[in-house]
């Protein structure tokens, strides 16, 4: 898994969730638990997918960090116990019981409770040690609030055993994109000025988020404290210090790749109209048109006939000054009636009766058909606008094909520049089904 630079390198203020390859696998399975049209899911936080979407806009943050070290001590906000967290180059690890200590301080249900669900959480493991990217551990709580989180999403009635032990099966897929955000950061520390004070620009760094972040996620999360914010993310297998520190690596990894790749990547005229002609067919427009219906249906009538006598009476009273969307709202039966009949625009072969799809593109704008039959009962249609096939100009392509290649640009700096991080930077794996489903993986 990789990131899409561009997306990276974007700063905004949404959340992303989950990771769409798995979240695919998921929305495929069998699984009796298994919701078709998931609930929505929590806002994810601890992911790298989401990491990438919260930079802060403000460089200060690290530029005004190269001074004289201090000796402040960076507290965890809102936490009242040890957490994985630790600091920027080392981390201290989380103790089982702490975890299950602030778990329990959630409301749970009688499901939670049962000792099946207590043993599978406690076997979550947070702080095992997955990998480490040159002196950056990777471990379980890093990992555990997207896994549970699409678990939740797909399987929302699963009892909470179960999701433990599906999330932890999720383990493995998602931990090559997260070895990769620790290269990111390896690189981001290694490409520091000489003097810079990490302890300075995390603590800097860690400020804003106690400042500006919290909150949202109080309100995100519907708590009333910090520390009901971190119990929240206890229960997921994290912590809030640990999503402190995420966000913060996050922060220096954003600053560091503004300044190593270039963003806005120089694209030629010539250039933008060799991929138009290239893919003309990609800028060519389909002729549709704009209509409306009266249609009643065989199976609402006792016969053929008395279906006939109930559309001829709809005619009637559009032909002689009805609006053709009042009497739709009121007698028609068709999918659209409540919208007055109003079938929107549509293309040229796109409709299964052919017969109706050669009549609005034949018959003369603003007036009425005859009464037609189909399969399904008798319909009057009028058309209203019509336009013909063909291309987008290429002066109205333009800004879009930019942004295109400005972006597969931007994608192959991206490439290079993490190609070079990867043979430099070791990356020992202790996830044995990493390395089994990965053999050819770019993980070095």
């Amino acid at each position: 898994m990789i990131f899409n630079p561009v997306w990276l390198l974007t700063i905004t203020a949404a959340f992303l969730v989950g990771n769409e390859a798995v979240s695919q696998n998921y929305s495929e399975t069998s699984d009796p638990y298994f919701q078709a049209e998931p609930s929505p899911p929590r806002a994810a936080v601890g992911s790298p997918a989401m990491r990438t979407g919260t930079a802060s806009s403000n460089p200060a943050i690290i530029q005004t960090q190269f001074s004289t070290p201090t000796n402040a001590t960076q507290e965890d906000s809102g936490a009242t116990e040890t957490s994985n967290g630790g600091s920027f180059l080392g981390s201290t690890e989380e103790t089982p019981s702490a975890v299950r200590k602030i778990a329990t301080k959630l409301p749970q249900n009688e499901a939670d409770s049962t000792p099946a669900a207590k043993a599978s959480r406690e076997s979550f493991e947070p702080t095992r040690v997955l990998a480490r990217v040159g002196d950056q551990p990777i471990f379980v709580s890093d990992l555990s609030i997207e896994a549970m989180q699409l678990i939740d999403k797909f399987m929302p009635a699963a009892p909470p055993a179960v999701k433990q032990q599906e999330a932890k099966k999720l383990i493995p897929r998602l931990l090559p994109k997260y070895i990769q955000s620790k290269l990111l950061l390896v690189d981001a520390i290694d490409g520091l000025p000489e003097g810079a004070n990490v302890e300075d620009i995390f603590e800097s760094a860690g400020s804003q988020f106690d400042e500006t972040m919290v909150p949202k996620l109080m309100k995100n999360m519907k708590v009333a404290s910090p520390a009901q914010l971190d119990a929240y993310y206890r229960n997921l297998g994290s912590s809030l210090r640990s999503v402190r520190k995420s966000w913060i690596e996050n922060e220096l990894v954003m600053y560091t790749m503004r300044e190593k790749i270039q963003q806005k990547q120089e694209v030629s005229h010539r250039e933008m109209y060799e991929v138009y002609l290239a893919n003309k067919e990609q800028y060519s427009t389909p002729a549709r048109v704009r209509w409306e219906q009266l249609l009643v249906r065989f199976d609402k009538y006792p016969t053929k006939a008395a279906a006939k006598t109930a559309i001829t009476e709809m005619y009637d009273s559009v032909y002689h000054g009805a609006k053709l969307s009042a009497v739709a709202e009121k007698k028609s039966q068709g999918f659209k009636a409540k919208q007055g009949g109003q079938q929107g625009w549509t293309t040229r072969g796109s409709l299964i009766d052919k017969n109706l799809d050669k009549l609005l593109f034949t018959i003369e704008l603003d007036k009425l058909s005859d009464v037609v039959e189909n399969a399904r009962g008798f319909i009057v249609i009028r058309a209203l606008e019509r336009e013909e096939a063909g291309f987008v100009s290429f002066e109205t392509a333009q800004k879009a094909i930019k942004k295109k290649i400005s972006d597969e640009k931007l994608e192959l700096e991206f490439q290079k520049h993490i190609a070079k991080v990867k043979a430099r930077v070791p990356v020992e794996i202790f996830e044995p089904e990493v390395v089994a489903s990965n053999p050819k993986n770019s993980i070095r």
